[in-house]
């Protein structure tokens, strides 16, 4: 039989050996529950009172053969004699129509869902040994007035009941005492957002839009359609008049739809490389474990301070640490929540750009980042110190301004958690790891070495140790959008200056010059770009690329031959004029020198010393990116210093 057991109240996270699955739905019947029933043990727990607004209970399969059985069992859990089972333990069979209104809206739900039967706790509101509903000022007011050990028990169970579970009188009584629910992690993990989010991250397949809209921001695209239509000038001044059209407005045109399949045919080959896991290969895997180590800290969590059943004593020790820092874990653990789907969200999103122009994982390492500091709140001491460690390992050999009282905070941070934890840390010298008596900052935690430790102190040592990460998250991140920009800022202005000179080609089309000096320059043209990618190459080969620069070496490489060629031409132009008159005559008076023919420049026979000009000047744009190169390479030496694998042992 399936059976399934309600459960609105401590059975939730309580159940002991209750035999029933540890997994509870959220989409049980509505039910009218509230906080209306004064326990054994002075608190006021939840119970069944008709006519008070509905609210969506929970359930879960009780793991027994038959009814009976599992009115039994729900009876010894909750201390009811066997000869009160009737009256206090409520079944019905999905089979047998009851003529209780509440049992029978309970029977219509467990047949819309195919279940044989359902047990709940059927015990009656009672307040001072009554029978009665009190009211929610009575309720306040006894609550108010209990002693310490027992109020602190009383707000336990409040704060620990499920948030659906949302009755009149919690909100008064989270209005009026502040006892706010404690978010149960398990809730999150079950959440359908979150289902969404977990690994592996599922990127929308690349879409032929985004990888158009790269192409056609690339400097590739322009460079084609200046190097395709000055092509078409050379071979195409025969083809007379077409239709009407001049010979020059035909080869324009021509040149533009030559340019226009190119761009098609290439948006093709772009494609693959138009997602969160292939732009950026690199990083996204390290984003995947990263992300995969979250999901991994928040089950195991679940799994230690969550469940219902037997916990360690570091289990012992979260709950304790969670009920007495109930509001910064309510918001770390929403953090990390909302984080982790906004990661999901950002990777999913179809034809984003932002992969390939780097800045979509700009952003999701900033989530990332965000959700492993607010991890810092809430996960075991054993975690907390190893990424403290790690951090400080980081900063050690950063260049961070304010780098030795970070460095500061972090060790006590540690040996406030933990005195033994601060033998390890690698920023002070051996002598002084140990703590002096006579230390002002030292923290007396002998009570650390059997897991207790003041939950003011330690959520102190947290905040100040998620400080430190998010201090060296934001000098890493701010470098990283540096490498970015300069790889971004390059490319664009690269890209405006072929849009010029194609402009500058059309009005040189349109003057109709010389074929044969349209032939020079356009060797001109590439013998300086070869010349220049090969001299690229070669500098680059001799660059550490160690460290991601999201692209900044290829967009080096790809702009570099344009610029080349284009220095090439100019370059030999300015050498002829130079060097006529000019030059053999320093004397001369500029305005009167004899300067030579545009068409006499550009001529292999006439000029054809302009092939090792050419050649020359295609290395001149080299010297320009080199600065660039040795900013972008500093930029680079600062990551790998705070990076804690490339600190040794110093």
């Amino acid at each position: 039989m399936k059976i399934a057991c309600l459960g609105w109240g401590s059975l939730i996270w309580n159940s002991q050996a209750l035999p029933i699955q540890k997994n509870w739905f959220n989409d049980g019947p509505l039910l009218p529950i509230e906080f209306a029933r004064h326990s054994q043990d002075d608190c006021i727990t939840l119970a069944v009172v008709p006519g008070v607004r509905d609210v969506r209970s929970l359930w879960t399969f009780m793991m027994v053969p038959d009814l009976d059985t599992a009115k039994i069992k729900l009876a010894e859990y909750e201390g009811i004699k066997t000869e009160d089972i009737p009256t206090y333990i409520g079944s019905v069979s999905s089979t047998e129509p009851s003529n209780e209104q509440l049992a029978e809206r309970i029977r219509i739900w467990a047949s819309s869902i195919d279940l044989d039967a359902v047990v709940w706790t059927n015990l009656p509101p009672q307040f001072q040994n009554k029978t009665q509903v009190p009211t929610v000022e009575e309720v306040i007011a006894f609550l108010q007035t209990l002693p310490p050990e027992t109020k602190k028990r009383a707000e336990e169970y409040v704060r620990k009941t499920p948030r659906q579970i949302d009755t009149e009188y919690r909100q008064r009584i989270e209005e009026k005492l502040g006892w706010t629910p404690i978010p149960e992690i398990a809730s999150f993990l079950t959440d359908e957002k979150y289902q969404n989010a977990v690994l592996p991250l599922r990127p929308q397949p690349a879409r032929y839009r985004t990888a158009l809209a790269y192409t056609s921001s690339n400097v590739l695209l322009p460079v084609a359609l200046v190097i395709i239509t000055a092509t078409l000038y050379v071979l195409g001044t025969s083809w007379g008049t077409i239709l009407g059209i001049p010979t020059n407005v035909l080869i324009l045109v021509v040149g533009l739809l030559c340019t226009a399949g190119f761009w098609l045919f290439i948006s093709l080959l772009f494609m693959p490389f138009a997602r969160f896991d292939t732009a950026n290969a690199r990083s996204s895997n390290h984003l995947r474990r990263h992300v995969l180590a979250l999901q991994s800290g928040l089950k195991l969590l679940s799994e230690r301070i969550d469940s219902s059943g037997k916990t360690d004593g570091e289990g012992e020790a979260l709950r304790t640490f969670r009920d007495a820092t109930a509001r910064d874990y309510d918001l770390a653990i929403n953090s990390v929540y909302e984080y982790l789907v906004a990661i999901h969200e950002l990777v999913g999103k179809a034809g984003n750009l932002s992969w390939i122009v780097g800045d979509g994982y700009i952003a999701a390492w900033n989530f990332v980042h965000q959700a492993e500091e607010a991890m810092l709140v809430i996960a075991p001491r054993g975690y907390v110190i190893r990424e403290a460690l790690h951090d400080e390992a980081a900063i050690d050999g950063s260049a961070l301004a304010n780098r030795d009282s970070i460095l500061r905070n972090i060790q006590i941070a540690v040996r406030t958690l933990s005195r033994s934890a601060g033998a390890y840390l690698k920023s002070r010298p051996v002598q002084d790891q140990t703590t002096d008596p006579g230390d002002s900052a030292a923290v007396d935690n002998s009570s650390v070495q059997d897991g207790t430790l003041d939950p003011v102190i330690e959520s102190e040592a947290r905040n100040a140790l998620r400080d430190a990460s998010q201090v060296l998250n934001e000098f890493r991140a701010s470098l990283w959008e540096g490498l970015v920009n300069i790889r971004n800022q390059m490319v664009s202005t690269a890209l405006i200056t072929a849009l010029f000179t194609y402009i500058l080609l059309c009005v040189v089309i349109s003057a109709n010059v010389n074929v044969d000096s349209m032939k020079a320059a356009l060797i001109f043209y590439l013998v300086g770009a070869i010349v220049g990618l090969f001299g690229r190459l070669h500098i680059e080969s001799q660059s550490d690329h160690a460290t991601d620069d999201y692209g900044l070496t290829k967009a080096r490489v790809m702009v570099v031959p344009f610029l080349s060629g284009l220095a090439a031409v100019g370059g030999v132009l300015v050498i002829a004029y130079l060097s006529h008159d000019i030059l053999s005559n320093p004397g001369i008076n500029v305005s009167s020198a004899i300067l030579p023919r545009m068409q006499d420049v550009y001529d292999l026979v006439q000029n054809p010393s302009g092939i090792v000009i050419a050649a020359l000047f295609g290395l001149s744009p080299n010297l320009i990116i080199n600065l660039l190169q040795q900013k972008a390479e500093d930029t680079t030496a600062k990551l790998r210093n705070s990076s804690a694998p490339n600190q040794g042992n110093s």
